[in-house]
Formats: C-alpha cells, structure tokens, sequence
C-alpha cells in the first residue's frame, strides 16, 4: 500500500527504500509523543524524501494519503462493528 500510494503521488522509489521508510514511519509513529501519529510520520518522510530528493510537498502528500488510508481501513472496522452491535441490540 505504501508503494502504491508513493507512486500515486509521483515518488519515484525503489520498493526496497519505500519498504524501510515506512517501517522507520511505523516504529516512530508508536511513540507516545503525537495524536495519532500526525506531524511525526510527516516530519519523517519528509526528512527521509529529501535524502532521495523527494521534493517536500511530495512526501508530505504521500505521508498525508497513507493516514487517509488507515482512517479508512478503521471506519470500515467501525461500521462493521456499529453493525453488529445494532443487529445485537434488536434481540
């Protein structure tokens, strides 16, 4: 999803830099330091992009595009268990 979403954005990365990028992304963003991770996993590709000459506004789009993807993924998990909680509750 990373690499697709860099190469939506126009990064032009290997697999393998894009590959440990976010895993440093991933590791950073745990800490307790942001909400949600915002400003860390954007601070962070943008100073990891600029070593491959990814422009700024790239990697803070990229960087912006993934924390859109993961808020899909959890409303999807959400509507499913507002769902089932709803279909309980009929009982």
């Amino acid at each position: 999803v990373a690499y697709a979403f860099a190469t939506a954005c126009g990064i032009q990365l290997s697999f393998a830099n894009i590959g440990w990028m976010h895993a440093v992304v991933a590791v950073l963003v745990l800490l307790p330091i942001s909400f949600a991770g915002l400003g860390v996993r954007e601070g962070t590709l943008v100073l990891l992009g600029a070593r491959y000459g990814v422009a700024a506004p790239l990697a803070l789009s990229w960087s912006l595009l993934l924390f859109a993807g993961m808020l899909f993924v959890a409303a999807i998990g959400a509507c499913i268990e507002a769902w089932s909680f709803l279909r309980g509750r009929g009982r």
